[in-house]
């Protein structure tokens, strides 16, 4: 669920004025203040897009059972690690190690399927004939 308390803190961290960061998200005609984000359990798409660009988080980090956001970058992927820049070089440098070992599974995966292909490629060319 949406938790706006974390578009507070985030403002806040940041340390924005309300009218710049308004204008960002709701355009300048608006009339809302940042407050408008407090308690609130639901956003449209759209605007949570726009928060996540302003805030350079990925857009999961506006809701419940996501670390709360710091205010600094945080980096998030496919294989559900997720760690702040912050972080130490040790920890970023196992990330990396443990991401380069997924690729690698990934591009011989890739590599068997394509022996796979030619082979049933091959197959199905004899029994045409």
């Amino acid at each position: 669920m949406f938790d706006g308390n974390k578009v507070i803190a985030l403002f806040k961290a940041k340390g924005e004025k309300s009218k710049t960061f308004i204008t960002a998200i709701f355009g300048a005609s608006s009339h809302a203040t940042p407050s408008y984000f407090k308690g609130k359990k639901s956003i449209d798409s759209d605007t949570l897009e726009k928060l996540a660009k302003h805030f350079n988080v990925p857009m999961e980090s506006f809701f419940d059972n996501f670390p709360a956001p710091t205010g600094q970058t945080i980096v998030s992927n496919n294989h559900h690690n997720t760690f702040s820049i912050g972080q130490s070089p040790e920890v970023l440098q196992q990330t990396i190690k443990d991401l380069q070992g997924v690729v690698q599974d990934k591009n011989e995966m890739i590599d068997y399927l394509k022996k796979q292909n030619i082979q049933l490629i091959e197959t199905f060319k004899i029994s045409n004939n």
